[in-house]
């Protein structure tokens, strides 16, 4: 399973790394778009947008994700919101007849501080999933720190998570030249990092922002066994409503 090096960051189906001579199974974080400037929406307005990722060890279609979101301003510096993802990998190389789809959802929320002028916020959320491996839960908590202007915003963050394995599965991740049953293992306990950096050009519309977004990411996660690092591309686009 030489080319799912992303499940072994994101979920709980593992994949070996170019060179490596196994696969690994980790429990994955519930917050996998991590596309977002500091300023939270506007109290009592809405923003919609979707997200889309490929990630491997250089930059490779591994996998595909892709994240719809919902956000809600509460106050003047604070939002909540509401994520769903899906992804697909390229099981090609699978030993076992695996189900490449992973399912997860995320709830959260943003404050930024008056004082910080909305240039930096805590984002913070809990969320879980399902997968051939079985389910988790995850909580996470980070910073974003960004340059908000009306023109273009330059923004980078960085979070931290666990995931804990709920009714975790163990799952044939042997590729075809190892042969079914060479390498079976079970999602563990994971904590880890992302790191993402990026640009959001803020466009008004009528009364709506529309705000299209890139960035690239770095995720680095451990389950005390082993450890990961890969890297992503992200593109994205937010419709705050009037």
């Amino acid at each position: 399973m030489q080319k799912l090096i992303i499940t072994t960051c994101l979920f709980a189906i593992a994949s070996a790394l170019v060179g490596c001579s196994h696969a690994h199974v980790y429990s994955p974080p519930a917050r996998i778009a991590p596309l977002e400037s500091s300023k939270p929406v506007a109290e009592d307005r809405t923003t919609g947008g979707v997200s889309v990722r490929s990630e491997g060890e250089i930059f490779g279609l591994a996998a595909a994700s892709a994240t719809l979101k919902v956000r809600h301003g509460v106050t003047e510096h604070s939002e909540v919101g509401v994520d769903a993802n899906f992804m697909t990998i390229d099981d090609s190389d699978a030993a076992a007849d695996l189900d490449p789809t992973i399912w997860s959802a995320r709830v959260g929320g943003k404050w930024a501080p008056e004082l910080l002028g909305d240039h930096v916020a805590l984002i913070y959320g809990v969320g879980g999933g399902t997968s051939d491996g079985g389910q988790h839960i995850s909580p996470d908590v980070g910073l974003v720190v960004a340059y908000e202007n009306p023109y273009v915003v330059p923004f980078a963050s960085v979070d931290g998570f666990v995931s804990e394995p709920i009714n975790a599965q163990p799952i044939d991740v042997s590729s075809e030249r190892e042969g079914l049953g060479t390498n079976i293992m079970t999602a563990q306990r994971t904590w880890g990092a992302t790191f993402a950096g990026g640009v959001k050009v803020p466009i008004e519309a009528g009364g709506s922002t529309i705000s299209p977004m890139v960035g690239m990411t770095r995720s680095v996660l451990t389950d005390g066994e082993e450890d990961a690092d890969t890297y992503g591309l992200n593109l994205g686009v937010d419709v705050t409503f009037e």
